[in-house]
């Protein structure tokens, strides 16, 4: 539990240093990809920290790539 509390504040952290700069130069896909990428990273650390089951996504990314190798040949 208490790498949970952790991982939240080292995510707060990022927010605070990351945010207002990229606010101030209006990247907002940026922002918006720096957000999305931030809530991923922090769920995943909490779900492992709490060792809660969690499925491979090696096996996810294969899916997803896998019509993309075929059609180059691979």
């Amino acid at each position: 539990m208490e790498y949970a509390v952790v991982i939240v504040l080292a995510g707060a952290l990022g927010v605070w240093l990351e945010v207002p700069g990229l606010r101030r130069k209006k990247l907002y896909r940026e922002l918006r990809l720096f957000s999305i990428a931030l809530l991923a990273a922090i769920a995943i650390g909490i779900i492992k920290s709490l060792q809660l089951p969690f499925p491979n996504l090696m096996e996810w990314i294969m899916i997803a790539v896998s019509p993309l190798v075929e059609w180059f040949g691979g």
